[in-house]
Formats: C-alpha cells, structure tokens, sequence
C-alpha cells in the first residue's frame, strides 16, 4: 500500500522542526543558565562591595576596631542582605595569617535554623586552608575571588579583603545558591516549551491538511485522469480542471494539452498505418502482377534450355527478362535493367517490356526492336528514365545467335572456357529518340551457356562494403561449370547470397542462361527390335566414337530390361516407352515406361564382387551403370523414369590424348 505524500512530508517536517528545537532548546536552557550564574555572580560582588563599605563605616564612626561589641551593628546589615537580595548567607571573619586562623565576627542565613545551628563559631579561632584564591586576596593581587565548591555544588562563594584602620584584615563574604534561581527558571522554560510545542504542533496539523488540500488532492487527481487516460486508449475526453492559478494548474493544462496531441498524434498514426496497409497491399498486387508479365523460371525446347530469376531490391523491381519463341526455330530473349527502384521503375519496365514484345512479334532484328523501343519510350519520358537491355535472338536450327546491346553488361559465354562476345555499348534506352543501334551476331556450339545478368550481381556488397565484383562472378561461374552445375543460375545466386552475408540489397538481381543442346525425343513400342531406333540417334550424335558406342552398349542393356521385364505378365500392346536423348557439356539418356514399379540401382553389385560361375544375370546393369556418371531412378505418376549422365568432357580430353 502506498504511503500518502503529505504524511511523508508532514513527518519530515516536524520531525526536522522537533529536532530543531530540542536542539535550540537545551541550547538556549544552557545559554540562559550561564547569564544567569555570570549576572548573580556580578550581583554578590556589588553587594559584597556594598556591605564593606557599611562594615568599615561603622568601625571608623566608632573609632574602635571590628570586633565582638560592633557584632549587633553588623549583624543588622547582614539580616539586611539576606532578607532582600536573595543571598544564601552573608558572613565577616577577621584573619590572623600569622598563626593560620580566623574567627567569625558575623554571619547570618537566610534559613532562621540554619543561624542557631551555626551559633558555635561566633568568637571562636578557627583554622583555615590556604587555597589560591584565599591566597591571591590575602597578597592583594584581586579584589574578589570565587572560591571553588566542586563541579556538583550550585553555589557562588564570593569574598572581599577589607583592612580597617586599626590594621587588622577583614574577610567578607557572600554565598548565592542558583538551586532556587534555576528551579525557577526551569519551570518558565518549561512553560514556554509547552507553549512552543502547542503552537508547533497546530502548525503541523496546519501544514499537513494544508499539503493534502494543496498537494495531494490535486496530485492525485492528476495520477487518476492518467490512469484513467492510459486505461481508456488514450481517450481525449478525459479532462482535468485547469482553473488553479498554481503549478498543478500549469500541469492540468498541460495535461489537456497533451491528451489532445496524444489523440491528434493517435489519429494520425492510425490514418498513417492505414494509408501503409494499403500501400502495402497495392504493392504486393502490383509485385504480383510485375511477376505475371515475368514468363517462367525455366523453359525447355528442342536444342535450348533458358533458365532465369529476378530478385527485386524491394517489393517490386525495375530488372525484367523475358523470352519468347518467334516460330519453330527462333526464340527472342531479353534481359534489362531500369535506371532506379520502386514503383516508377517498376512502371518503367513494364512499358518497357510490352515494347519489346510488341515488337518482336512483329518480325523486326533485335536491333530495330531497340531502335523502336527507345522512340517510344523517348517521346513521354518526363522524368527522364532510362533502361539498359540485352535482346538476341537465337535460331535452334542454325545456331547462330543475332543480338543488340542498349548500354547492358556484355554477357558470358561458358564453355570448355568463359568468354565475352564482342558487343558494342549502344546508347540507353528512353533518353534520345532517333538513335541507332549496331547488331552483332555469334555462332553458339552445342553445350555453350549464355549467361546474363544485370549490375546488381557484379555490385551486390557484403557488410564490409565490399564489392562482389566481376572477378568473382567470373570465378563462379567457371566453378558451376567445371562441377557440372545443371543449375547455374541458383549457383550464382546462392554465391551471392552467401557473400552477402545479410547485408542489404541495394539493387534488382537479375539472371539468365541460354543452354545450347540437341534433343531427340522417340515414342517406341515394347519390342527389343525398336532399339534399333535409340543406336541410329546415339551414333548420330557429334561425339567421339568410343564414347557412343559405351552409350549404345548402357542404352541397350536398360531397354532389353525394361522390355523383358517391366510389363511381364501384363499385355503391353499400345503400351511406349519414352526415350529422350539431350547432348550439351554432358549426355542425358532418360527412360520412361508405365511398367512394374523397379529401381534398377538396388541389384547392382560392383566390379570386384561379379562372379560370372556363380552368378547370372546383374552384369548388363553393372556395365550400364558403369558407363555414366551419374544414375537417377523415380516412380512418380504411374511411370518409371530412369536418368543416366555423362559428362563428356573428360571423355574428348582422354581421346584427344590417345589420338596424340
């Protein structure tokens, strides 16, 4: 539970007041103590003075020395001072310092039984102590001396020297108690502590419903209209009275101040989330849209594989690429970039590729394409953007590739090497209309990869601001085709990714590759006289002659199984087996039947463990398998589908040596 502020400070308060006047007041009691014993000790001297003048006024006035027979003159001045000016008592003794003594000549208390108790010592010699205060009378050396009664003794013991005119030596002396005085004194400061402490105490009761009215209350008005205002959704209808003309008014209105900021900025931020959701919503279907223009990632035809990706910087990007088969032989492809990100370049580029298609169809060179292109895109262009592209176009049959270079990054050509094409680096698209564009042509071989790519791959960064940099792209690239990558765009992006590092992607990444290859397609029937077929399409084949008959010995075993023993026991008339043949940097046999669900790997034994006398059958898979690289086998869709690769490269390397 918490603790009310006006009780903390109040108890602070009085607490510091209490010890304030505790201190003050024994302070003070001390103070006035010690005036009183300095003014009661001035105060026996001047009566002391007083009362030897008296003594030696009657002594001359009699002419005879004091003595017992002046005793009663005296004694009345003694009554005197006792009885008016609050003196213990008063005494008068003559000294005899020869022989160490004195006798008493008067005294008088202010107690009555006090005097007849003390009567003995009238008239009588006693001896004394020498004390150096008696001392320092007796030499002369001071009027007064204040003779020491101990600490624990309230008394003030004050003696005069007085010589009357017979010679002898007169001790007066007078006794002041302060018992009485500070009894006294003590019950009027208690009086007035009492009284200090009666007003003290209505002070505090004072302050602290003072503080509760003043503090407290508007304090926690102030705490409950936040509660309230936190609980509630920062609602602006909660109010606080703002009329006071004190600092908690200041607060009250600036409490109302803010909780109408607060609902304005609440508001505002609310529109704002609002306004995002849907930009973000237009957005994404814009992004959608932008991959619907996008053709697939992968296209495959008779003689060519393209395969390709964008990744835009941001939801929507200003890459593009694009292909687009013209008629049975050509294929038109296209990769750009446009200058900047986001939505106008996202516009920009889809202007730009409809242009390009728009074109294309229309039977025009690569050239004339991006001459007719850039007309367009010059004419209503008002903030002057601008993209860079790559068209060619390539026939199958003929394989030569015709292409144009609007100011693109030149691609590579992978083969046994990496080489650029010569291009020329044309001007940009949609800045000057009426520019003309050089074209250039190339003859590709079977198994060349096109590769493009747009200036987010060479200038992707890592988080040391480094720069993956053409040398790199470049030594990538021969990495993916030295490990025979199928894939080389994945592998590019993959190394970008992996040099990245996380850091961030300031622009579009776009890739592409153009695979030169020969595909053979046959539908045959389930008779082991069709093979015929698949040895005429292996030995037709640009490839050193061992390395096709090792293929036709591989193509012949696996057909001779599938026909012997994929549909036994089942009538396979109208039943084909598939046989596709695809020559590039590698050989690609695949078998595809509706048989027996087999996975021809499982029974085959190596080399070393065939026994020919012990065992029959196995040796045509083994040899088979020994042939390719690489074997595959899956059962989906009702088919058995069978791949064998082999790459051919170390195969034309080891026959140019034996040819040397």
């Amino acid at each position: 539970m918490r603790k009310s502020i006006a009780r903390k400070l109040t108890f602070r308060v009085a607490l510091l007041l209490l010890v304030a006047f505790v201190i003050l007041g024994v302070g003070s009691f001390h103070a006035v103590r010690n005036i009183i014993l300095s003014e009661n000790e001035r105060y026996a001297r001047t009566i002391l003075s007083m009362y030897n003048d008296l003594i030696a006024y009657d002594a001359d006035k009699e002419g005879v020395p004091v003595d017992v027979h002046l005793h009663d003159d005296i004694h009345v001045y003694s009554e005197y001072i006792c009885n008016w000016y609050r003196i213990e008592y008063v005494y008068l003794y003559k000294v005899n310092p020869e022989n160490g003594t004195l006798r008493y000549i008067d005294f008088c208390f202010n107690d009555p039984d006090l005097n007849v108790e003390f009567d003995w010592v009238a008239d009588e010699d006693l001896e004394y102590e020498m004390t150096p205060a008696f001392q320092s009378i007796l030499d002369g050396s001071s009027m007064y001396a204040v003779l020491d009664h101990g600490p624990n003794v309230d008394i003030i013991d004050i003696i005069t020297k007085q010589e009357d005119s017979f010679g002898n030596t007169l001790i007066a002396g007078v006794t002041v108690s302060m018992e009485e005085i500070m009894k006294d004194v003590l019950r009027k400061f208690i009086l007035i502590a009492a009284v200090l402490l009666a007003v003290f105490a209505a002070l505090i009761i004072t302050l602290y419903y003072t503080i509760i009215r003043k503090v407290s209350r508007p304090a926690k008005r102030i705490s409950k209209a936040m509660t309230e205002f936190i609980t509630n959704g920062q609602r602006a209808d909660v109010h606080l009275d703002d009329g006071r003309d004190d600092e908690f008014g200041m607060i009250a209105s600036a409490f109302n101040s803010m909780t109408r900021d607060i609902d304005h900025y609440l508001k505002d931020i609310q529109h704002l989330n609002e306004d995002k959701a849907d930009q973000k919503s237009q957005l994404e279907t814009a992004a959608y849209i932008q991959k619907g223009f996008l053709p697939p990632e992968r296209f495959s035809a008779d003689g060519i594989e393209i395969r390709a990706m964008m990744n835009p910087a941001r939801d929507i990007g200003g890459d593009l690429y694009d292909y687009l088969p013209l008629d049975d032989d050509r294929v038109l492809f296209v990769v750009a970039d446009v200058s900047g990100k986001g939505m106008p370049a996202a516009i920009f580029m889809s202007v730009t590729l409809m242009l390009i298609r728009q074109y294309a169809r229309t039977g025009l060179s690569p050239a004339s394409i991006l001459e007719s292109a850039n007309d367009t895109l010059s004419e209503q262009n008002p903030r002057m953007l601008f993209a860079t592209a790559f068209v060619g176009i390539y026939n199958k049959k003929t394989k030569q590739l015709v292409f144009a270079n609007a100011g693109h990054n030149p691609p590579y050509i992978l083969h046994d090497a990496l080489r650029k094409p010569v291009t020329v680096q044309n001007t940009l698209l949609g800045l000057f209309p009426g520019e003309e564009y050089a074209e250039e042509n190339v003859t590709l071989q079977t198994g060349d990869v096109l590769f493009l790519y747009t200036d987010g791959v060479d200038e992707a960064t890592d988080p040391g601001m480094r720069f993956y940099g053409t040398e790199r792209l470049e030594q990538t690239l021969l990495e993916a085709k030295a490990s025979h990558e199928e894939n080389i765009v994945r592998y590019v992006f993959d190394s970008l990714t992996a040099f990245s590092a996380g850091a961030d992607q300031h622009d579009d990444i776009t890739l592409m590759t153009l695979t030169v290859k020969d595909t053979y397609d046959l539908k045959l029937d389930v008779d082991l006289r069709e093979f015929s077929r698949i040895r005429e399409t292996i030995l037709a084949c640009d490839l050193p002659y061992p390395l096709k008959l090792d293929l036709c010995v591989a193509a012949e075993e696996i057909f001779v199984n599938i026909v012997s023993y994929a549909f036994k026991d089942r009538v396979h008339e109208g039943e084909k087996i598939l046989f596709t043949l695809e020559q590039s940097d590698r050989i690609m046999m695949r078998f595809s039947d509706g048989g027996i669900p087999y996975d021809p790997r499982e029974s085959v034994i190596s080399a070393d463990d065939y026994d020919p006398d012990l065992q029959i059958g196995g040796l045509g898979k083994l040899i088979a398998f020994t042939v390719a690289d690489s074997v595959d086998y899956e059962y989906t869709r009702g088919q058995n589908i069978l791949t064998l690769i082999k790459y051919i490269k170390e195969d034309l390397q080891n026959d140019n040596s034996s040819e040397q």
